[in-house]
Formats: structure tokens, C-alpha cells, sequence
């Protein structure tokens, strides 16, 4: 059976490269709801590739079919990565339920790799991804001298194949990636730099009275503090003037991303072991939750410096972090 009749509608994800038919043809005889057609920018681009674009900007054109251009470094995994998540985003935050097809033929073999690595780390139950290999009927190789030359009347530069004979659906394998929770202490800690955060600073990150600090209250930070170290006794003027500095970083790191601290704020509410705590089990608690489990999956790293122990994302936690 023909794979080509299994595809229907959906949005399709495409890196460019010197190729046509093998992007426009898929998505035009299936009718595709949409295509992101991921391009480096103009001013960054050959003669041949502005060609090429403009090419396929043509063939989508003629046949009604909706499209986006998303400028990118085609030969930087991180740019392409960063692309292809703004694309499954943005229609999945729009419509929810959408099918993707990612077109992993078209570009270089970095696109590929980005297409298919994406397709099994965002995948979703009601919003599959699946990645596609166009089998062309023809390759620019196998023709002979007067083939080309009567096909360099309709190109101006000849595409590496032409036409489409059927496509290889590539379905993802599934992987298993942390908890929501665990990612957005990863984020976080990320963000600290290479110099990472202390168990204690993230465990002030899990307390409801972070929430609400304000650098310019100082009532607030003294329910902080109060609430971290559990004392009942206002905390000295010292002790203020050193937890003003780690507030400082703290928010610097959580940016805008109130919603998200609010989550892991919600998740050490719902999973507390003991009401009689105390400020080392709020250690214990974000080293058995947090960090044993983010080293299951070695995604960070630990270090000694002085007397405090700081955690740091690794390669390969700096890498997952890309792609989600």
C-alpha cells in the first residue's frame, strides 16, 4: 500500500535544502493544513538557496496552500530545534489536537537528526508527530545530459530529485522524560550559570512565602526567612541583609515564570512528609525528590565548593532543556 495515502491534512515542519518537489509535493497532494518551511535568512543565504525558496514559495502559492517562513541557521541543530518547537507551540497552544508531519528528506542530515529527536521527545497522545522520508522517482544524478538541459528551462538551479513516488513514515519511539516538576527545577537551575544552586536555595524556591516576596518589603523577607529556618523570632539584621542577596538571584532566575514556580510551590505542598519540619528536612526533601531524581537521569552534576554543595546541569541535561 502506498504510505503516501496515510498521511492527511495536518501541519507540516520542513528544513529547505536545494530540493522542490520533495517539499511542496507531500503536503499539496495531501492538503496540509499548514507548512512551516524552516529557511536561512536572506542575508545569510546563497543565490541558490534565495532560489530554491522563492521556488517552493511558488509552488505553495499556486495551490492555495497556507505557509510560514521560519528563518534559521539550517546547519545549527539548536536553531532548527528552537524552530521546529516554536511551531509545534504555537499550533498546539491555537488548536490543541494537532497531527505534525516532519519532512526529514528535504534539508541536511542535521535536520533530520532535529526532526526525528524532536518528534520523540514532543510527542504527544492527542497530538501526534510523525516524521517522513519522501522517496523521489527520480535523482538529479541519474539523468541523462538531455534531461537536465531541457529541465534547466523550467529551474533556474536543478533540484537534487524530482517528483515523488511514495514516503517512509518514520514513527517515533516513545521516551521517558521527568516529570513537569522535575523539568522546571532543571530550567532553573540552569539558568543559575555554571556556577548552579545549593540544595538550600532550592528549597527556598518550594516555600510559599517565596510567592509573594519583595525586595523592597521587608516584612516579606522576613516571613521568608522565618518560614526557611523556622524560627519564630524576627532574624537579625545580618541574616536580612545575606537572604536579600540570595532573594535577588532567586527572582533574577525565575524571571516571568511565576506560574511555573507556583507548580513546584503546589507539588512540595502535596508530597510533604511531616508537619513537625525543620530546616533540614526541607533538605532532605529536595534532595530525595529533586536531586536523586534528576541524577537518575543524569541530567546534573554535583559540587563541593567551601562548605556548600552545588547542583549544575550537565550536557546532557543542557540538551534536553533545547528540546523541550
Amino acid at each position: 500500500m502506498n504510505k503516501l495515502n496515510k498521511i492527511r491534512g495536518g501541519v507540516h515542519i520542513a528544513v529547505q535544502g536545494y530540493e522542490v518537489d520533495r517539499i511542496t509535493e507531500v503536503p499539496i497532494k495531501r492538503r496540509a493544513e499548514k507548512v512551516y518551511l524552516i529557511c536561512m535568512p536572506d542575508e545569510e543565504d546563497s543565490e541558490r538557496g534565495k532560489a530554491f525558496k522563492n521556488m517552493i514559495k511558488e509552488r505553495f502559492e499556486k495551490n492555495k496552500i497556507d505557509y510560514e517562513i521560519l528563518e534559521a541557521n539550517i546547519f545549527n541543530l539548536d536553531e532548527i530545534v528552537k524552530k521546529i518547537k516554536y511551531a509545534i507551540n504555537k499550533e498546539r497552544k491555537e488548536f490543541e489536537e494537532v497531527k505534525f508531519y516532519i519532512n526529514v528528506s528535504s534539508g541536511s542530515t542535521i535536520g533530520c537528526i532535529a526532526g526525528i529527536t524532536c518528534a520523540m521527545i514532543l510527542n504527544r497522545e492527542n497530538s501526534k508527530i510523525i516524521p517522513y522520508y519522501v522517496i523521489p522517482k527520480k535523482l538529479l544524478d541519474s539523468l541523462s545530459d538531455e534531461e537536465c538541459e531541457k529541465l534547466r528551462e523550467e529551474y533556474k538551479y536543478l533540484p537534487r530529485s524530482f517528483g515523488v513516488k511514495d514516503v517512509v513514515l518514520i514513527y517515533p519511539f516513545n521516551i521517558s522524560l521527568p516529570k513537569e516538576e522535575l523539568l522546571i527545577f532543571l530550567k532553573f537551575i540552569n539558568r543559575a550559570g555554571d556556577r548552579g544552586l545549593t540544595i538550600k536555595e532550592l528549597s527556598i524556591l518550594t516555600r510559599e512565602e517565596f510567592l509573594d516576596v519583595n525586595l523592597n518589603n521587608e516584612e516579606s523577607i522576613m516571613r521568608l526567612i522565618k518560614a526557611v529556618e523556622h524560627i519564630d523570632s524576627d532574624p537579625s539584621r545580618i541574616r536580612i541583609k545575606r537572604y536579600r542577596r540570595t532573594i535577588q538571584k532567586l527572582l533574577e532566575i525565575v524571571e516571568d515564570d511565576k506560574e511555573e514556580l507556583n507548580k513546584i510551590v503546589n507539588w512540595r505542598n502535596r508530597t510533604k512528609f511531616s508537619e513537625n519540619k525543620t530546616p533540614q528536612s526541607d533538605l532532605v526533601w529536595v534532595n530525595k525528590n529533586v536531586i536523586e531524581k534528576l541524577k537518575e537521569f543524569e541530567l546534573i552534576v554535583d559540587e563541593k565548593i567551601g562548605r556548600s554543595r552545588y547542583i549544575k546541569v550537565n550536557e546532557k541535561g543542557k540538551m534536553l532543556l533545547n528540546y523541550i
